[in-house]
C-alpha cells in the first residue's frame, strides 16, 4: 500500500470511529439533542479532532444517513439474489420476510425514527433525508426493471415507486409501533407484518398481469 493509500485509509478509520460514535449516541439519547461533544466524548477523540473530519453535527447525520442507505441496499441485493429451486411463492416469502426482519432491527429501529424526526424541524437533515429516499427509490425502481422476479416491474417508474412508498410507510409504521409499544410481542408482529406484506406482493405482481383482486385471492363474499 502506497503512503497516499494508507494516510486515506487511516482517515476513513477515523471518519468510521466518529460515525459508530454517534450512531451509538443517536440510539441512546435520540439526535434533536446530540452535541458535537456528546459524539466525541463517545468516540473518544477531542471536539477540535472531530472538526478534522466533519464541519458539524448535519455532515456526521448524513454519513450515518448514508451508511444506513447502503446497508438497505445491500439487504434489498442480497434478498433478490435467486435461490436454486425456488419456487414463486418461496421467493416471495423469502424476500417479503428478509425485508420484515431488517426493519424489525433493534438498532437500526431508533437511529431512524430519530433520524426523521429531525427532519422534520432541521432544513439541512430534511434534505439528507430526502436525498437519501430519492436513491432508494431509484435503486429499486432498476432492480425491479432488471429482473421481473423481484417484484411488480410492470407500469410506469411512478406506479412501481408508488407501490414501493407504500411498503415502506407499513414498515415504518410497524417500527413506529414497536418502539412507542414496547409490549407488543413482535414475533405476533412479524407474523402478521409479512402475511400482509405478501398479499400486497402478489396484487402488485398480478395487477401488472392484468389481473383482478378476485383472480388472485377468489370471490371476496
Amino acid at each position: 500500500m502506497s503512503r497516499e493509500a494508507a494516510g486515506r485509509s487511516i482517515v476513513e478509520q477515523h471518519r468510521e470511529e466518529i460515525v459508530d460514535a454517534a450512531e451509538r449516541c443517536v440510539r441512546e439519547r435520540g439526535l434533536h439533542q446530540l452535541k458535537l461533544r456528546d459524539i466525541a466524548r463517545e468516540s473518544g477523540k477531542s471536539l477540535g479532532t472531530l472538526y478534522n473530519y466533519f464541519q458539524n453535527k448535519e455532515a456526521i447525520v448524513e454519513a450515518l444517513v448514508e451508511r444506513q442507505t447502503e446497508r438497505f441496499i445491500a439487504v434489498a441485493t442480497s434478498i433478490t439474489e435467486p435461490v436454486p429451486g425456488e419456487s414463486q411463492e418461496e421467493r416471495i416469502t423469502r424476500e417479503v420476510s428478509s425485508l420484515v426482519d431488517a426493519y424489525m432491527d433493534a438498532e437500526a429501529m431508533r437511529v431512524s425514527i430519530s433520524i426523521a424526526s429531525e427532519a422534520l424541524v432541521n432544513p439541512r437533515v430534511f434534505e439528507i433525508h430526502n436525498a437519501a429516499n430519492r436513491r432508494i427509490c431509484d435503486y429499486v425502481i432498476n432492480l425491479f426493471r432488471s429482473n421481473s422476479k423481484c417484484g411488480p416491474s410492470g407500469g410506469t417508474d411512478e406506479e412501481v415507486e408508488a407501490s414501493f412508498v407504500i411498503v415502506r410507510a407499513f414498515l415504518e409504521g410497524m417500527r413506529g409501533a414497536i418502539v412507542f409499544n414496547p409490549g407488543l410481542d413482535r414475533e405476533i408482529i412479524r407474523s402478521f407484518m409479512i402475511e400482509r406484506l405478501t398479499v400486497l406482493w402478489h396484487w402488485d405482481i398480478a395487477k401488472v398481469s392484468g389481473k383482478t383482486i378476485q383472480d388472485v385471492f377468489g370471490p371476496l363474499d
